[in-house]
């Protein structure tokens, strides 16, 4: 009888271990060159998706990312059909339905770019010129201000390239856009000049949707899996 005992203990305790090993979150991840994507083979690329991937290993999570629509991403998340998702996290569908850290993942720099110096604004708000945003984003809530502005002031690119191709045909004045993708895209694009302007820049934090089972205790985790990556040499 102690025998069974013994190896029923055993067989639990390797049970409970498996499950500890291979526990799983899924990840939000959006077109977002350089920082966030997938390959042919839908597997995740990019710099701060090999950040999350880390971030779960060393909390004991498996990932498993789910490519999502950035336009999207906030819904997902808000309703739980996505548990994590890591960078701005100001969205308006993120309050009362996700828990939101504290740790700094990511600061993000949001900026104007124009091809003639004089179009660059001295204020978003009250210049009259026109600016192109790129459909999906929200610009840490700074989206929603400019849409108080007339219609007629903004135009939705649906990439950088259409963006461009709108300034150079003269329906806008400048684009509205995180550094990250504009560098890489300039970089691609050598022959493209282009002026900027800092806007401001936009803390980004793990958010965990409160949907997910035992959320709090996932982003304490989480966070603590963090901070501990930021003291490594590989962060």
């Amino acid at each position: 009888m102690l025998r069974v005992f013994i190896i029923l203990f055993v067989m639990t305790a390797f049970s409970q271990k498996a499950w500890v090993t291979e526990k799983e979150l899924t990840v939000a991840i959006i077109d977002f060159a350089p920082f966030y994507g997938v390959d042919a083979e839908k597997n995740p690329v990019g710099l701060l998706s090999q950040r999350v991937q880390k971030i779960l290993k060393i909390a004991g999570y498996k990932m498993r990312p789910i490519f999502v629509p950035a336009k999207r991403m906030a819904y997902e998340i808000s309703t739980g059909n996505i548990n994590v998702w890591m960078g701005v996290s100001s969205f308006p569908e993120f309050r009362d339905t996700t828990y939101i850290g504290d740790e700094l993942f990511l600061e993000m720099t949001l900026s104007i770019w124009a091809y003639n110096k004089e179009d660059l604004p001295s204020d978003l708000f009250r210049d009259s010129t026109k600016g192109v945003v790129i459909f999906g984003y929200s610009y840490g809530g700074l989206l929603e201000s400019l849409k108080k502005r007339p219609a007629d002031k903004y135009i939705e690119a649906k990439s950088i390239d259409q963006a461009s191709l709108i300034l150079k045909n003269k329906r806008a004045q400048y684009i509205i856009n995180y550094n990250a993708p504009m560098y890489f895209w300039l970089k691609n694009n050598p022959t493209q000049k282009l002026y900027s302007q800092v806007i401001k820049s936009i803390p980004c934090h793990i958010v965990v949707s409160k949907k997910t089972p035992d959320a709090e205790r996932v982003l304490i985790q989480l966070e603590r899996a963090l901070r501990k990556l930021k003291t490594s040499d590989n962060f």
